[in-house]
């Protein structure tokens, strides 16, 4: 099907493909059809920092990145990753920045603490101390860092 298409689009995925699967993929699209791919995460930060914040924030882009049997997930790399390998295609890609700035009463804001939470259980972390950390952010707005990439 990617033979026949002339735009990609994505929302929320790349960043999780490994720098081999991305590779893989924009080598499949010898055509070069259009490409948007929006919501890649590169990164997170509270309102209100605590030195807390770098740890938990680091263990969950490690969850994020951690090896899988098709490689480590790229993560907050991922632009990064794309526009290289892009550019090896011959694509002229533009990036934009697309942050959220989310409440604490916000349900995405509560949904990301939840994956964080699973997340967190899957590693053996201290969930007593990840819960209070959470706890100490509960009235910190979160700011969730994206980039979008178009082609």
């Amino acid at each position: 099907f990617l033979k026949q298409s002339d735009i990609v689009i994505s929302n929320a995925f790349f960043d999780l493909a490994s720098k081999r699967q991305l590779r893989e993929f924009f080598a499949k699209l010898d055509h070069k059809p259009h490409f948007l791919a929006t919501i890649n995460y590169i990164g997170m930060h509270f309102d209100s920092s605590s030195n807390e914040d770098e740890l938990w924030i680091r263990k969950y882009e490690d969850h994020m990145q951690r090896d899988k049997s098709t490689g480590k997930s790229s993560g907050p790399h991922c632009i990064e990753y794309m526009k290289t390998i892009l550019d090896e295609f011959g694509y002229d890609c533009k990036c934009h920045s697309s942050h959220w700035e989310l409440d604490p009463s916000d349900t995405i804001c509560a949904g990301i603490f939840d994956f964080m939470y699973d997340a967190f259980m899957d590693m053996g972390e201290d969930m007593d101390a990840f819960q209070k950390w959470r706890r100490n952010k509960a009235n910190a707005k979160m700011h969730v860092l994206h980039e979008d990439i178009a082609c």
